[in-house]
């Protein structure tokens, strides 16, 4: 039986509901609370964002009116939410999908109120029907993140590789002597980046063109299908450019192992640890 239903989007990152053709905009309060928290964690404890969501919440009729949340990050603004709806007589199941640290953008002098939170979601499906308020199915999009969620809280969530096939890419080289060079927020791209040139210099015979993705650029999925082959210097260990290029079936080139344990964590992604403190 088919589902109608109307998908708003309330993230931080526009551009995913715009690929994905299928949302409306919803207000943009809510992503500048948890953009202006992060500048300053200290000043935002769970009470206060708690207030701020409050009053976004009553303000919004698509918000106070919804009646499932889809999570990704951050997890404590989901768990805020639910907070705000049950406090109105209202159960918002969670469906949530998670690539980075469950307490990324978390208060941090409210780890015990986020671990308290996360207790009431989900669980086993018996315990989830006698209590619909823990109505949740959670799962990651790597193994490595669930290997610390189960460190930190006992639970074990089921990995569920990315796909990013909503970008309609297959690989379709024309551009045979080109290889992309996708950009890095790393000091190791510019340093790849004139190494390369170096390198290109004292060959000017070499049969391949690097071209380097400047700071600012974005590539239509299309185009970027065309080229023979994307260097990606990873800088996370879950990153969604290595699934869609992945899922089109385009070449990688990418660092060695003993290189990769060097990038993959210069972000910090995983460094938010905390062991859990609920039962």
């Amino acid at each position: 039986e088919d589902v109608q239903f109307r998908a708003v989007f309330f993230g931080l990152e526009p551009r995913w509901c715009q690929i994905l053709g299928m949302c409306d905009q919803g207000t943009t309060a809510l992503s500048q609370l948890f953009k202006d928290a992060e500048k300053d964690p200290y000043s935002f404890s769970w009470v206060t964002m708690v207030n701020h969501i409050t009053t976004i919440y009553e303000a919004d009729e698509k918000l106070n009116r919804a009646e499932l949340l889809i999570c990704t990050e951050p997890l404590a603004g989901c768990l805020m939410l639910r907070q705000i709806a049950a406090e109105r007589g209202r159960i918002l199941p969670l469906l949530g999908y998670f690539g980075v640290a469950l307490l990324n953008s978390c208060p941090p002098e409210d780890i015990r109120t986020f671990w308290s939170a996360f207790a009431g979601v989900g669980g086993p499906r018996g315990s989830q029907e006698r209590d619909p308020s823990k109505l949740a199915i959670l799962a990651v999009n790597n193994l490595i993140l669930s290997e610390q969620i189960y460190y930190q809280s006992g639970r074990r969530m089921p990995y569920v590789r990315a796909h990013g096939l909503y970008t309609g890419m297959s690989y379709a080289p024309s551009k045979l002597n080109d290889v992309l060079v996708w950009r890095a927020p790393l000091f190791m791209y510019p340093t790849t980046r004139c190494a390369i040139a170096r390198f290109m210099q004292g060959m000017p015979e070499y049969p391949i063109y690097f071209r380097f993705m400047e700071e600012d650029e974005s590539i239509q999925y299309s185009e970027v299908a065309k080229y023979k082959a994307v260097t990606l210097i990873p800088w996370d260990h879950a990153l969604m450019t290595f699934y869609e290029l992945y899922s089109a079936r385009i070449p990688l080139l990418l660092p060695a192992a003993e290189w990769m344990y060097r990038f993959l964590y210069q972000r910090g992604q995983l460094s938010v640890v905390s062991e859990c403190t609920s039962q």
